[in-house]
């Protein structure tokens, strides 16, 4: 099996924010796929961004979906694409 290896730049270009997220999807698609697999990867890639709820739980790409939301719940601003609202407890008060 030949590892299907993406770039940055192709990862930017679907619409993902630079940072970390990045090499999360680069690490996640050596180890899970193969060279053959890259259409279905791309479309995939593609539907997080559109879709990141779906993914959440997802054994292979939730860390992608946990790294895009870690910022008040939102993906982003980059892809102009939003996640559900996440409100976060400080010592059992919630969060102003």
């Amino acid at each position: 099996m030949e590892t299907l290896i993406l770039k940055g730049k192709k990862i930017l270009k679907l619409g993902y924010p630079e940072g970390k997220v990045i090499g999360i999807i680069i690490k996640t698609v050596m180890k899970n796929y193969s060279i053959t697999e890259r259409d279905s990867v791309i479309k995939k890639l593609k539907d997080i961004l559109k879709n990141p709820a779906r993914y959440h739980e997802d054994k292979i790409f939730g860390e992608v979906v946990l790294t895009l939301t870690a910022k008040n719940g939102k993906i982003a601003e980059a892809s102009g694409i939003r996640a559900p609202e996440i409100e976060l407890e400080i010592c059992g008060r919630p969060a102003n």
